[in-house]
């Protein structure tokens, strides 16, 4: 379905009828649906301005104070308005609110998902982030974060958010196994950091990925990706927490440690909520 037509076909759908559209479009062709990209003081304008911390990572937001966080959400509101994507009325001293089906249906794929890894990347140039919500269908929101506080959004079908992510872990740099094998006591990480992890010295890119299972119990899963010009190394926890594990992997076993924390929530064939 082209895009001109999918907005027409959506002007008169309900946010839940506008969801079904786009999980329809993405997986039929089998390309992501792209929302294009949002401030922090936009999103959190849309979420809930009233929060004193914002639900996902807001890098420009989180350095304000409450007061000036409430004004620069302010100010994002009015670009949302400008733009045409959102809209507020005072009725009966209570705002009624309008938000684009698009942008509404983004927030609650946002909102609803089960499921959500989270992919903290640290570089030389600072950190960002990539957020993927579980979706229906084995689709993803993928969110990309930068330091500066934009979050750029696409529906993506799951081969895509696992060849997006992957390279994103490797920051640029070609694929290389290397030779690394330790397993660290926790408490040796904490005592003897440096030393412990000298044969980890030359890495350029570090990402911890930890999923969530918002739809359950809140547990969390996940692991550590460390890339160097000489190395791909895999870390993950051990006997309960006591021990980390560092592991050279190759192309393949890095993906087969991404497809598990990409893994339809709950077991399940089609992770999210419809509703």
């Amino acid at each position: 379905m082209g895009t001109e037509h999918l907005l027409e076909a959506s002007r008169g759908l309900t946010t839940a009828g506008v969801r079904v559209e786009l999980y329809d479009a993405v997986e039929t062709a089998g390309e992501p649906w792209e929302f294009g990209s949002f401030t922090d003081e936009e999103l959190h304008g849309l979420d809930d301005p009233t929060a004193t911390r914002p639900a996902y990572p807001a890098p420009w937001l989180s350095g304000l104070t409450d007061e000036e966080r409430e004004a620069a959400t302010s100010a994002g509101l009015r670009s949302l308005k400008a733009r045409q994507l959102f809209d507020a009325e005072l009725v009966d001293d209570a705002y009624e609110t309008w938000v684009e089906p698009h942008v509404a249906a983004l927030l609650t794929m946002r909102r609803g998902a089960d499921a959500v890894l989270v992919a903290e990347r640290t570089v030389s140039g600072g950190t960002d982030w990539v957020v993927l919500h579980a979706q229906p269908r084995g689709l993803w929101l993928e969110e990309v974060i930068d330091p500066s506080g934009f979050h750029h959004f696409a529906l993506v079908p799951l081969h895509q958010a696992l060849t997006d992510l992957a390279v994103r872990l490797r920051a640029g740099l070609e694929p290389a196994v290397g030779e690394v094998a330790l397993t660290l006591a926790r408490q040796d990480l904490v005592e003897r950091s440096e030393t412990a992890l000298a044969p980890l010295a030359d890495a350029r890119a570090v990402t911890q990925l930890t999923r969530i299972e918002v739809g359950g119990d809140g547990t969390t899963t996940g692991a550590g990706v460390l890339v160097a010009p000489g190395f791909t190394v895999v870390a993950e926890e051990s006997e309960g927490g006591a021990t980390i594990s560092y592991r050279s992997v190759d192309e393949d076993a890095l993906r087969t440690v991404l497809e598990d924390l990409l893994r339809p929530a709950g077991g399940r064939e089609t992770g999210g909520r419809d509703g």
